[in-house]
């Protein structure tokens, strides 16, 4: 279920940076650098088991590549460590229900799970 709400989260999101790209095409600019062929997606969800952070490369042709995934929680002292990497997908057991902060990427979660 995480898996497909995140795929369909990524085609929204491939789709909506397709129609900004069809509409930039449209209005005369000067000559710019070539757009990036692909863009890194990343879904971050929690459970009283876990959390789980997933990374996509997303391409403008419609392929998906799994990327490095690199998951951090925020220590008390406001430390940011890495506690789990990946290859598309890492995850972290909980460790108790104290409300924590888990990052991948520029997503961030609370959870009850540090």
């Amino acid at each position: 279920m995480v898996r497909l709400m995140a795929s369909t989260k990524r085609y929204l999101a491939l789709a909506a940076a397709a129609g900004a790209t069809s509409a930039a095409l449209l209005a005369p600019a000067a000559p710019a650098a070539a757009a990036p062929s692909c863009f890194s997606y990343y879904e971050l969800t929690s459970s009283t088991e876990a959390v789980d952070a997933e990374g996509w490369a997303v391409c403008y042709d419609g392929t998906e590549k799994p990327i490095t995934v690199n998951l951090f929680r925020r220590s008390p002292s406001g430390v940011w460590q890495q506690i789990a990497t990946g290859y598309g997908y890492a995850r972290h057991a909980c460790e108790g229900t104290a409300l924590t902060s888990y990052r991948v990427g520029l997503k961030t979660i609370q959870a009850n799970c540090g």
